[in-house]
């Protein structure tokens, strides 16, 4: 499985609402906010809604309820339901001679929202921005913001998501200068991590380096299957367009898809994982090719699969195995990052056998080189030797088994909230590693 993403874009879905962060457990929904209500009768005035849709607080787990998008009556597939204008959104598209051009597209787009933010009232956007979450409450938003010591305990150290978590954060410490001064009007690190944070969970991805806030469509929760709206750009409007997939009853919550992103997003974005799986997770189970094949040399694999011990390849042989490895694989190309920034170097397991492609090749090549193997038996080889290594992580790089995590999950009250995703997280990733021992 070539092309595992980073997200370090786009929104999340799952107990929590990416659109407003907070459980509310009460016998009735709550009501709108006068915030919620202006926002409705904004969409209205400027035509980017629909008389089929409105916002609502939705029934969740445990009798909590999040805010979404729901339908107010039946509507047909394949109907242009809404168009939103780009001069109604926030974009992260620069000129030129714009002093921040140079950036990512991250932090031009966060520049544009604390300077719509900064404007107050007076904002085009104020209407827009006044029904998003508030900087004092970034830090619920996601694992990104919280305790570092809380992450490793409750994930139970799972190192690709502290990476990500470091890099991105010195991406953002390279970034936070020069938005804060291009902003100016006395701007701090609080009102940036607050802009990075929203960009991060509830921006489009038009095209590599165009991202978009589009209001409305980013109230509509993420679905990982069925979604039942999709969203186009239009570029000869210069409008973003969204049309059913499937057809809406009255009542039915509208989602739309985010993209194909694994739970390390979800959780680090959104501070929660998607309920009934998410067939784009994946866990790393080497930190790269070359860590793979020196695995495959330590643990004697080749000696493992055939039942014959002796001297296997010399390390030599084994380097230029992962070179090849390695220069097939960039050659073939990446197809499921958008930009070579998102690929990861570690290596993934995906559910349902979505291995990757680079450990396959580096394993049948490592087998049919090997005189105890070969190429008869190559394939096998590889298939028995990805089993190993899921049973090994699932032994040893996690403390707690998949049925701790269910028993946790399953007692009420005894987690907070965010251990709770934590530990669905984890479980996550334990489930894709079990499918292998199936």
């Amino acid at each position: 499985m070539r092309g595992i993403v980073d997200t370090t874009l786009l929104g999340l879905h799952g107990v929590r609402c990416r659109s407003h962060r907070r459980d509310c457990r009460a016998c009735a929904a709550p009501e709108l906010s006068e915030a919620e209500r202006r926002f409705s009768v904004w969409c209205s005035a400027k035509r980017i809604t629909s008389p089929a849709l409105e916002i609502a607080y939705l029934s969740g787990n445990n009798g909590s309820f999040y805010r979404g998008v729901r339908a107010t009556r039946p509507v047909a597939a394949d109907v242009e339901l809404f168009t939103v204008p780009l001069s109604l959104c926030l974009h992260s598209l620069a000129p030129a001679d714009w002093p921040c051009a140079g950036s990512t597209p991250a932090a031009r787009l966060a520049i544009r929202l604390l300077q719509a933010y900064r404007g107050g009232p007076a904002s085009e956007s104020h209407t827009y921005l006044s029904i998003l979450p508030r900087p004092e409450e970034t830090p619920a938003l996601g694992a990104y913001h919280w305790p570092e010591e809380q992450l490793v305990a409750d994930t139970q150290a799972y190192m690709p998501l502290l990476r990500l978590k470091r890099q991105l954060q010195q991406k953002d410490a390279l970034a936070r200068a020069p938005v804060l001064a291009e902003v100016g009007g006395g701007a701090d690190n609080a009102l940036f991590d607050w802009a990075m944070t929203i960009v991060r969970t509830r921006a489009f991805e038009v095209a590599p380096g165009f991202d978009v806030l589009v209001p409305m469509l980013d109230m509509c929760n993420h679905a990982n299957t069925e979604p039942h709206l999709e969203w186009d750009w239009r570029p000869e409007g210069e409008c973003m367009v969204m049309r059913t997939l499937r057809p809406l009853q009255a009542g039915e919550e509208v989602t739309t898809s985010y993209g194909t992103r694994d739970s390390d997003g979800f959780l680090l974005f959104g501070g929660f994982v998607p309920q009934g799986g998410n067939p784009h997770d994946a866990v790393e189970v080497f930190p790269s090719t070359a860590a793979a094949a020196t695995w495959w040399m330590r643990h004697r694999i080749a000696a493992v699969l055939s039942g014959v011990d002796g001297d296997g390849m010399d390390a030599a042989s084994v380097g230029r195995v992962v070179d090849e490895v390695e220069e097939r694989a960039l050659e073939e190309g990446d197809e499921g990052a958008s930009t070579a920034e998102q690929r990861r170097t570690g290596v993934c397991l995906g559910p349902d056998w979505q291995v990757d492609d680079r450990l396959m090749d580096l394993f049948e090549t490592l087998a049919s080189l090997d005189r105890r193997l070969g190429d008869r038996v190559a394939d096998r080889a590889a298939v028995a030797a990805v089993r190993i290594r899921a049973a090994q992580c699932l032994e040893s790089e996690w403390p707690t088994s998949i049925e701790h995590d269910v028993q946790l999950l399953s007692e009420a009250g005894r987690l907070d909230w965010r251990t709770a995703a934590c530990v669905q997280y984890r479980l996550a990733k334990k489930r894709i590693l079990e499918g292998y021992l199936e």
